[in-house]
């Protein structure tokens, strides 16, 4: 997850090592490929810096990857709909609304998945 210092998130998945990945958002930025993420996108009009990336779970498998991370960016609300989000949807991988109910209790209860 990366995190700005204006409070906006954004979670992403990879297989990369998270720095290498970070450089990877960094050079988007520097090369004004605002479209290539919900990072590049944001620091195209923000002026603050990113100040935060934490890993919040290493997972090998692709799909298992690409599910946590669509139940991340509704859990954590990072995605466009969401005030404080950075991320371009909701995640690849689940797009039934059967999860939203419990991810909110979750997140009002300060619980984690």
């Amino acid at each position: 997850m990366v995190s700005c210092k204006c409070e906006k998130r954004y979670v992403g998945e990879t297989k990369l090592k998270v720095s290498t990945r970070i450089q990877q958002h960094e050079k988007t930025i520097r090369d004004e490929k605002w479209d290539i993420s919900g990072v590049s996108f944001h620091a195209k009009t923000c002026k603050e810096e990113f100040d935060w990336v934490s890993t919040l779970k290493i997972e090998d498998r692709k799909f298992d990857r690409k599910v946590r991370e669509a139940l991340e960016i509704q859990f954590r609300a990072t995605s466009p709909r969401n005030e404080h989000g950075l991320n371009q949807d909701d995640g690849q991988y689940v797009t039934t609304a059967f999860w939203k109910p419990m991810l909110s209790y979750l997140r009002e209860n300060s619980l984690h998945l």
